[in-house]
């Protein structure tokens, strides 16, 4: 007993004092068990960082073919519905996963104001390079950007920022009472509320269609902030109830695979075939991030990699570290419509065949994801690191905990 309050005095000792180098990827920050002084990339387990880094991929290509036009413009062409299909699960999946990487590892974790300033700091930062690029780069593509556009990149929670970014900082904000009713709730208390929360978001949705309403315009932050709650309490449950199923890694592995499969399927098909009703009221269900195949989906993968044993790669620990930069550039609100056409030309590609298009998708997100990696590590080291030495951000940092943590 005094063992663990004496931990947790030097917990609360070592984050008033912001001592500690944190990131978005909450993974290095395991409370009481990482010694301060180690070096952050010497914590991290590096099968995780491999899956950050690959859920990552799959976001891009799937931005690449979606936001490419590369589906929208097949012709009905059966293989380059194909070709382009099997990345379009990659990207919900990916973003599923890439949110219960970040729950896992923060549950039963405080509240920390350095974490959650330095992600405003580098939404505002990213919101304000995609918008001097798009600026650059436009041409007459989209509508000019005025001055209140500009303004909105440094309204991270209101304004222009990717809503990733929006979701993430709202669940940040409201974690902490999160965590003290989840500490209080029974199996069936967190069970019931991911049921209810289902309901609430996906079944509106599915009854929307049903009825023949356009249900989306209300959904633009709701679905996303309920999609991290969802979440959060999965892998809250996991955490005190484990699954044995979870330890296998045939089993994992062959959900995913299935559920892949499931997804690429229905949205070839509703491409191929675009009047079809049952085909549409399906991929309500499975189509947004929300959809609990693309949760399980998710999930599964991360107990596949969970499971694998890599020895610590420093160079894949640093390179995850920056994915969260990738997602906020190549899919700006406004850059996303500028990046595919003005810099890497994907209409070229719309009548080529179905493998130059797979072949170009794979080696455009490699391209995409390393250059998203190198502008992270600069804005890091030249903006970042300097200014979380300074006297305002530590400030910053303790009233935001006396306000968010318990």
């Amino acid at each position: 007993m005094e063992r663990n309050e004496a931990a947790q005095a030097e917990s609360v000792s070592r984050t008033e004092n912001l001592n500690t180098d944190e990131s978005l990827n909450e993974q290095d920050r395991t409370i009481n068990l990482t010694p301060p002084q180690k070096n952050r990339l010497d914590t991290r387990d590096t099968s995780i960082e491999l899956l950050r880094i690959l859920s990552m991929f799959m976001i891009v290509a799937h931005h690449i073919v979606l936001h490419g036009g590369i589906i929208d413009n097949s012709g009905g062409n059966i293989a380059k519905l194909i070709c382009g299909g099997i990345f379009i699960p990659g990207g919900k999946i990916g973003f599923d996963c890439f949110i219960f990487i970040s729950a896992w590892f923060m549950a039963g974790k405080p509240f920390s104001g350095s974490r959650y300033i330095k992600i405003v700091l580098e939404t505002v930062f990213y919101n304000l390079l995609g918008m001097a690029l798009a600026a650059l780069l436009n041409n007459g593509l989209i509508a000019p950007i005025t001055w209140r556009n500009w303004l909105g990149c440094f309204l991270p929670l209101f304004g222009i920022s990717h809503g990733f970014a929006i979701y993430y900082l709202l669940f940040l904000i409201i974690l902490p009472f999160l965590q003290k009713a989840a500490e209080k709730m029974s199996r069936l208390n967190i069970i019931s509320i991911i049921i209810l929360l289902f309901m609430m978001q996906l079944g509106s949705s599915i009854i929307a269609k049903i009825i023949d309403f356009d249900y989306e315009q209300f959904t633009d932050v709701t679905i996303g902030l309920t999609t991290f709650i969802i979440i959060y309490f999965l892998s809250v449950y996991l955490h005190k109830y484990p699954l044995k199923i979870t330890d296998s890694k045939l089993i994992m592995s062959g959900i995913f695979i299935l559920i892949w499969i499931i997804f690429a399927a229905v949205n070839i098909l509703s491409e191929k075939y675009p009047e079809n009703k049952i085909l549409s009221l399906i991929f309500a269900v499975i189509g947004s991030e929300i959809s609990p195949l693309n949760i399980i989906a998710g999930i599964c993968i991360f107990f596949l990699f969970k499971n694998i044993k890599i020895k610590n790669i420093k160079p894949i620990n640093f390179i995850a570290s920056h994915t969260f930069g990738i997602l906020l550039l190549h899919d700006h609100n406004y850059f996303r419509y500028i990046i595919w056409e003005r810099i890497f030309g994907v209409s070229k590609v719309y009548p080529a065949g179905a493998l130059i298009q797979l072949a170009y998708t794979i080696i455009v997100a490699l391209i995409v994801f390393a250059a998203g990696v190198l502008i992270d590590i600069i804005r890091e080291y030249l903006l970042e690191k300097p200014l979380t030495k300074t006297k305002l951000y530590l400030k910053a940092c303790y009233l935001l905990e006396k306000c968010f943590k318990f």
